[in-house]
């Protein structure tokens, strides 16, 4: 299934390119190499000359203007329109001839060619447009991205510094909560390291989506960026088809039911190597005091293993009767079910407050909503209540947390709708109805970082440990000011390349936070 394909019209009339080959060196930074300078080369200096990179959008779907087909394109370096083939029947040969525009990248392998002539250019003279277009890593700048990140900023061409993967990300029309969760995701290392990897992810993706996503990931942390934002346009078409329009531009998503939906699909799409998904078990299990016995079958979907956990239900019911005055509650189920995120229920601030001071200072701390999964205190539905411990082996990698700020609080800990947050661990002020998610104005108090989950585990860890301990990546978060009637989501990023900083993205703003 190709989710970015459009419907083909007909076949490009030249043969897809097999030369020039692609850049041997992969590398996300490319220096300029100086043009030739022989008389021969004049031709060749003229055009490269001819090259206006600040019109260059390479983040858009890859379809030819013309025929709306996504075979054989290649992208115009002078006015960045994007045309089919390259023959003397093509799209491309006519608006050479049309223009003059010399020269024509290819958007699949990123080799160059001089139209109308058919010269190929060597891959060096276009190395810096080929790696904005396609960003490729090699493994050591996988390996050490975070530390370069810290060390050198990314420059775009207008000479605007940023930080390598905290970008802002144009809003295609109320799509503010897709891009609050896709950059969220772009900080879960093991996800990142893996979307970073473009070889990787041709060998175990399932879908398009697995594939879009690494290559907006790509973008997002590559450093020579020719804007210092990117669009996710790409990707969101690829979405927007995938959901059958559930989530496309122009309609407010909500970021908890995208994340999950996101998720739920990636796990689907991505399948990793036996060898890779017992690595990252090992590495799992190694933080865990003692040994877990490994799953009769292991997963091999990369969510599946960073994400979901397993929380485990007990259900009671008040006895008929005269035992129902007394209280008396019978166990009627026991289930361990898996979750991608945990729902905590945000109390109301008081009614009547006693004086305005004592209304804006209705707080709660995190650990007073976590109580929840203590397996002590009851949730009650209706006539049953409820009480939920997560298993000893039941702690996701990486812990999503939803503060639910709705008057109807969900009570399960896997499938409720509202506004999302991820990472270990993420609250956020957001509610299950998305025109209006500030009445619940109560502040809750989390820690930055050390959060400890062992008491929440049955057994109950005596001790934390690194396998129970998590500290905030990200938070997304509802904001509306007084008197609007909808409001936006923004994300705080805690970037590993920059330890105890904090980030607020909302679309194409980045600001600096204190801690």
């Amino acid at each position: 299934m190709d989710a970015t394909n459009v419907k083909r019209r007909r076949r490009p009339s030249s043969p897809p390119p097999t030369a020039p080959p692609a850049p041997a060196v992969r590398s996300t930074s490319v220096a300029h190499q100086q043009p030739p300078t022989s008389d021969d080369d004049a031709a060749l200096r003229v055009a490269l000359a001819s090259v206006v990179r600040p019109v260059l959008d390479f983040d858009r779907e890859k379809v030819c203007s013309v025929t709306l087909s996504n075979l054989n394109v290649y992208a115009c370096l002078t006015c960045g329109v994007l045309v089919q083939g390259r023959g003397p029947d093509s799209v491309a040969y006519a608006h050479a001839l049309e223009t003059g525009h010399p020269l024509y990248m290819h958007t699949t392998t990123t080799a160059a060619w001089m139209l109308p002539d058919g010269t190929p250019v060597p891959p060096a003279l276009l190395a810096d447009v080929a790696a904005v277009l396609r960003p490729r890593y090699a493994p050591a700048d996988i390996a050490g991205i975070d530390a370069a990140a810290a060390e050198a900023p990314g420059v775009d061409l207008a000479g605007n510094a940023y930080l390598r993967g905290v970008v802002g990300l144009n809003n295609l029309s109320a799509t503010d909560g897709i891009n609050a969760v896709l950059l969220a995701l772009a900080h879960v290392r093991p996800l990142r390291d893996f979307a970073l990897d473009d070889d990787a992810v041709a060998a175990a993706a399932r879908s398009p989506l697995a594939s879009a996503f690494g290559a907006f990931v790509r973008k997002v942390w590559h450093g020579g960026n020719f804007k210092a934002h990117v669009s996710p346009h790409e990707l969101v078409q690829v979405i927007a088809k995938l959901s059958r329009k559930r989530f496309r531009p122009g309609v407010p998503s909500d970021p908890l039911a995208f994340l999950v939906w996101f998720l739920n699909e990636l796990a689907r799409g991505i399948k990793l190597p036996k060898a890779q998904a017992k690595a990252l078990f090992a590495d799992a299990r190694s933080r865990l005091d003692g040994e877990l016995p490994a799953p009769a079958k292991l997963s091999r979907s990369l969510v599946d293993l960073l994400f979901r956990g397993k929380v485990t239900t007990r259900t009671e019911e008040l006895e008929g009767g005269a035992a129902a005055v007394r209280g008396d509650w019978i166990p009627i189920s026991v289930a361990t079910v898996p979750f991608l995120f945990l729902a905590l229920e945000v109390p109301n601030p008081p009614l009547y407050p006693s004086d305005k001071a004592a209304e804006l200072a209705h707080q709660v701390s995190l650990a007073q909503l976590l109580a929840k999964y203590d397996g002590v205190t009851p949730t009650h539905i209706g006539a049953r209540r409820r009480k939920y411990i997560i298993p000893q082996d039941g702690l996701p990698r990486f812990l999503v947390l939803h503060l639910d700020r709705s008057d109807a609080a969900g009570s399960g800990a896997s499938g409720a709708s509202g506004a999302s947050v991820t990472a270990p661990p993420p609250p956020s002020a957001a509610s299950a109805a998305l025109p209006d998610t500030s009445a619940n104005a109560t502040v809750v108090n989390f820690p930055l970082d050390n959060l400890d989950m062992a008491p929440y585990l049955a057994p109950a860890a005596a001790v934390a440990n690194s396998a129970t301990t998590y500290a905030l990546l990200a938070a997304i978060t509802h904001e509306r000011e007084a008197g609007q009637a909808s409001g936006t989501y923004a994300v705080t990023i805690a970037p590993a390349s920059k330890p105890g900083e904090y980030f607020r993205v909302l679309d194409l703003d980045v600001t600096p936070l204190k801690a």
